[in-house]
């Protein structure tokens, strides 16, 4: 009896020792210090065609994986990232290849931008964006950008201020809220949207070298004809394309021209209603486009504006109001000839006449008239005269 109660202790003793050694932990888990955390993918079409579609880039942390080598870009101690670039028929393919390059694991869980570069197909970047949010499980966070620059360059630069790449692009976003810049970073989802539905255009930030080199900022706005890249608009029209396209912005700096003076204006603000009037399937509609605007006048340009005698300040808002009404018009005219309807004018007909589809709106769309009213409440700002 003694030895069998022993050999039922023996038993239990050894079950449970291997129970505690198999529940310590995961038999196939990869420790921190083995996982480059991708920060930037860039993505841009291969220009000398040898058989390869796509080149990517991958921007990794300075806490990237330990062993392995850094794949031609900044890996050097004391660099803030280093970047890796690979080419192949479809991103899977490129990343594979890095995989060979760098030591450890490449962990896409903290992805956080995509830099589209001029000219990538349509088809690469859906697969791409399939890809991508197949690799972070989280396809809300991913934010979009195109540039104009070589993507692997653009991803190279080390800005003058210190500030690692994702330091300075949060910044350009947080200053279009100060009135310094005109950045808006669309997710992830909503580009993949228009793609998949194939019933809009994109719009992204673009963003740029510094003329010396030395730095990152935003240059204006991409503006595509479904996903191919149709044309760009320049900071103040980034900022009013903006307004109509999302029926709101949080404003910027604009520099208005009256009887031959400068007047430096901040908008601080902007809302935009789209109704629709008439129309069916085959009769373009009539489209009316009301904007509010929030403004300061931080310049004069020379006038005297009085606190108590408004009709300096009435003259100088009324002004404004007819130059962004030209302003509003001369970017249709262009959208037009990019066949973009980046002010999203599609999406508010849509309620309305859902018998007209996206192709048929196109095709129609040169021949759309837009009444464009903006209505400004100007103060002074600061010790004007």
């Amino acid at each position: 009896m003694d030895l069998r109660r022993t050999f039922i202790a023996f038993c239990a003793g050894v079950s449970c020792v291997a129970l505690m050694f198999l529940a310590s932990g995961c038999w196939d888990s990869i420790n921190i210090e083995s996982r480059g955390f991708v920060v930037a993918i860039g993505l841009e079409p291969v220009k000398d065609r040898d058989d390869k579609d796509i080149s990517v880039m991958i921007m990794m942390s300075p806490t990237r994986a330990a062993g392995g080598r850094a794949g031609g870009g900044q890996g050097e101690e004391g660099q803030d990232a280093f970047v890796v670039e690979e080419k192949g028929l479809f991103l899977e393919d490129a990343v594979e290849q890095m995989r060979s390059e760098v030591g450890g694991v490449i962990d896409f869980s903290a992805l956080e931008f995509l830099v589209i570069g001029n000219g990538l197909g349509p088809d690469d970047l859906w697969r791409s964006l399939n890809t991508i949010l197949f690799f972070r499980h989280i396809p809300l966070a991913s934010l979009v950008l195109a540039t104009e620059e070589d993507v692997v360059e653009l991803m190279n630069v080390s800005p003058a201020s210190g500030k690692t790449f994702s330091e300075v692009l949060n910044g350009l976003q947080a200053q279009s809220r100060q009135g310094l810049g005109n950045v808006q970073f669309p997710m992830a989802w909503s580009v993949m949207s228009v793609i998949r539905n194939e019933a809009g255009d994109i719009v992204l930030p673009l963003i740029g070298r510094t003329e010396k080199g030395d730095g990152l900022e935003a240059v204006g706005t991409a503006v595509y004809d479904g996903t191919r890249r149709a044309g760009i608009l320049g900071p103040t029209d980034s900022m009013l394309l903006y307004g109509i396209a999302w029926r709101k912005h949080l404003g910027g700096t604009y520099i208005m021209r009256h009887a031959g003076r400068e007047f430096i204006v901040r908008i601080i603000g902007m809302k935009t209603k789209v109704s629709v009037s008439g129309g069916d399937a085959h009769q373009m509609p009539g489209i009316r486009v009301k904007m509010s605007v929030a403004a300061r006048l931080l310049d004069s340009g020379g006038y005297r504006v009085s606190i108590a005698d408004r009709s300096q300040l009435n003259e100088l808002k009324a002004a404004a109001e007819r130059d962004l009404e030209n302003r509003l018009r001369e970017i249709l005219v262009k959208l037009k000839e990019w066949n973009s309807d980046a002010m999203r004018l599609y999406h508010a007909l849509r309620p309305k006449l859902p018998s007209i589809s996206y192709d048929e709106f196109k095709r129609m769309y040169p021949e759309l008239e837009v009444d464009f009213e903006v209505s400004m409440n100007l103060r002074r700002a600061g010790l004007l005269r």
